[in-house]
């Protein structure tokens, strides 16, 4: 690959399209379907600082419903665009011991949703905007 990447799995008329396994140089590596060299439809991408994405694709961007975790063990759950959440969402951060259900815009909390503190019991709910 151009990009250094090691490819194993299917093709067709050429191209790397159907289930395969990505990796790169960096230590990254992603598993689940190809259309024509690109991430498409579902796969598991696990990138080189431990952060891993499990969920749907569209064209190497996270697109649809997915699962972001990162190596700090926060995660994301809830719908992708153009790889960032968008509408409802939840996030749990076990560092923090914080858990928030509502609405996200370009990965932010925007709009209604509940924060609450599982250590203390305290909640806010209301709305957001850019957080």
């Amino acid at each position: 690959m151009r990009d250094g990447g090691l490819y194993e799995g299917e093709f067709l008329s050429g191209e790397i399209t159907g289930e395969g396994t990505m990796k790169w140089p960096n230590g990254s590596t992603y598993t689940g379907q190809f259309f024509e060299g690109e991430k498409h439809n579902q796969g598991v991408l696990v990138k080189q600082n431990g952060d891993t994405y499990d969920g749907e694709w569209h064209y190497n961007d996270m697109h649809g419903k997915g699962t972001y975790t990162k190596k700090s063990g926060e995660v994301m759950v809830g719908v992708f665009q153009n790889n960032k959440l968008e509408g409802y969402c939840e996030i749990d951060n076990p560092n923090l011991n914080i858990n928030f259900k509502g609405n996200c815009i370009g990965g932010l909390k925007n709009g209604q949703g509940k924060l609450e503190n599982l250590s203390t019991g305290e909640t806010y709910e209301g709305e957001w905007v850019d957080d």
